[in-house]
């Protein structure tokens, strides 16, 4: 698709990632990115040009499995209703949760999502941006999804970043946003789920923990690579 490394702007290392109508689909047979029924951890940066080539929203990470994680924000000049939004919803349901967040622009932001206490009566979903906590929203007919039991990726659904309808043609994308540093701990909380949180001034560092972990340095062009392990 149309996405490619670019050193536009970077927050670590040589390069981030830059698409408009196009995604990246990931080729791993492996299960590092399941979360099933466990807490997990999906963080990431982006920069939002003021002056972009289209209004539509993006997407961070998703997986292009029904009933599968997926993680979305947007930005305004859309008018999908979760533009303006981060969120966490189930894949092919109404159920979710967000965060009303003006992203700033021209500058990198940091992003994280996560879920704690999976499984029990003290399950949450928290959300954080630039280091501030921000109170969830519940959406959809079921509304909290923090004890839902998410699918797995299988190497015909691989996860994808970017697009919502992953699997199709890429009729979301990235649109115009640069990306850096996506990590996801498919099994493992790795903030304190109360008040604001350190915001990384280092690039993300592969633990055993890790099922993903783009730095957008390394490959050429259009392919990159997974830094993880797994």
């Amino acid at each position: 698709g149309n996405v490619f490394q670019s050193n536009a702007q970077v927050q670590f290392g040589a390069s981030s990632m830059f698409g408009n109508t196009g995604y990246i689909q990931t080729t791993s047979t492996t299960t590092g990115f399941n979360s099933g029924l466990s807490d997990f951890t999906i963080e990431g940066w982006n920069y939002i040009p003021t002056a972009r080539s289209s209004a539509l929203n993006a997407i961070p990470i998703v997986s292009n499995i029904t009933n599968g994680l997926g993680i979305r924000y947007g930005n305004s000049g859309a008018s999908d209703s979760r533009l303006n939004q981060l969120s966490c919803f189930k894949r092919g349901g109404a159920d979710g949760e967000y965060v009303n967040i003006t992203w700033p622009r021209d500058q990198w932001n940091h992003w994280v999502v996560q879920r704690t206490g999976a499984g029990t009566s003290s399950a949450q979903i928290n959300f954080w941006v630039n280091g501030a906590a921000i109170t969830p929203v519940l959406a959809g007919p079921g509304g909290n999804i923090a004890n839902t039991s998410f699918a797995n990726t299988t190497a015909s659904t691989p996860i994808t970043i970017g697009n919502y309808n992953a699997g199709s043609t890429g009729s979301e994308g990235l649109r115009g946003i640069y990306l850096d540093e996506v990590c996801v701990s498919p099994t493992f909380a790795r903030y304190d789920t109360v008040g604001n949180i350190v915001v990384p001034i280092e690039p993300n560092v592969v633990d055993f923990r890790t099922g993903l972990l783009m730095h957008f340095d390394n490959g050429n062009g259009n392919v990159t690579f997974n830094n993880a392990t797994s």
